[in-house]
Parts: C-alpha cells; sequence; structure tokens
C-alpha cells in the first residue's frame, strides 16, 4: 500500500528512498524459550533486494510507455 497508493507521477527519487529506508528501518520481537526478546530486522537485504528489482522492472515498464522520464530507482544507493 505504501507504493501502490502513489501516481505514476509521485513515484520520485525521494518517495522511493523513503519506501526503502522504511523496509530497512522495520523491527520484530523475536522471543525466545529462555524468556528473552529481542529485536530483528523485518526484512532482511535479500528480501529487500527482491522488492527493489521488481519496482525497478514495474517502472521501467512506465518508463517505455513513456508514462514518467525516468526510472527513479536507478538513482538509489545500493542495499
Amino acid at each position: 500500500p505504501q507504493l501502490g497508493e502513489l501516481r505514476l507521477g509521485e513515484c520520485d527519487v525521494a518517495n522511493i528512498d523513503a519506501f526503502f529506508s522504511r523496509l530497512e528501518r522495520a523491527r520484530r520481537t523475536v522471543h525466545h524459550k529462555d524468556g528473552t526478546t529481542s529485536e530483528r530486522p523485518h526484512y532482511a537485504a535479500n528480501s529487500r533486494r527482491t522488492v527493489r528489482s521488481i519496482v525497478s522492472g514495474i517502472l521501467q515498464q512506465a518508463v517505455l510507455h513513456q508514462a514518467i522520464a525516468s526510472n527513479p530507482v536507478r538513482e538509489l544507493e545500493r542495499i
């Protein structure tokens, strides 16, 4: 929903970067058998790379159909 609610014109570097930053910061609490808890990343780096590849492919199709001028995912830093 975070990306799905955006129009193609709103898919700029800032919005896409904010989306991937939220994925990176997302944490989940893990309860261990000894009663302790710890925080772990909700999305592993490999999962975030897969999401990035899918988003990039979709936006590249938008570029090919001249719906947007360029693919903003190409401007982001590597995961």
